[in-house]
């Protein structure tokens, strides 16, 4: 993730993208992505690889249970929460190539935005195929 907004940010010089919020509900995926700022950051005792700061801000927690940083020019914030509730312009939820609903997130979204959802997906297999 982190490597894919530095290269869009690096790509699209003049981009009016300013913001990516990654909400994560789980612990593991909360620890995980705190684990990998802490590389980026070159954090020692970090385990992975160290790019240190380069392109990559100071991690800073504006408010408690968030972690945030500037990759390019895009900043990049994490936060543990329920994806649901969060005023956004766009969703983004990993699925497979039949844009399978069954994982805990896709059913999250589908209980929230009601059946469009799924009825969106099927058409989009029946028209394009998986």
């Amino acid at each position: 993730v982190y490597d894919e907004i530095m290269s869009f940010s690096q790509s699209n010089p003049g981009t009016t993208l300013k913001d990516v919020r990654i909400i994560v509900f789980d612990q593991p995926t909360v620890q995980a992505f705190e684990a990998e700022l802490k590389v980026r950051q070159g954090v020692p005792g970090a385990s992975g690889t160290a790019t240190g700061s380069g392109p990559y801000s100071a991690v800073t927690t504006p408010q408690r249970g968030q972690q945030q940083m500037t990759i390019g020019g895009v900043t990049l914030q994490i936060q543990g929460g329920d994806l649901t509730t969060e005023n956004v312009d766009c969703i983004v939820n990993p699925t497979s190539k039949d844009l399978d609903l069954s994982g805990p997130m896709a059913k999250a979204i589908c209980q929230k935005a009601g059946p469009s959802v799924a009825g969106e997906c099927q058409q989009y297999i029946t028209k394009n195929g998986k």
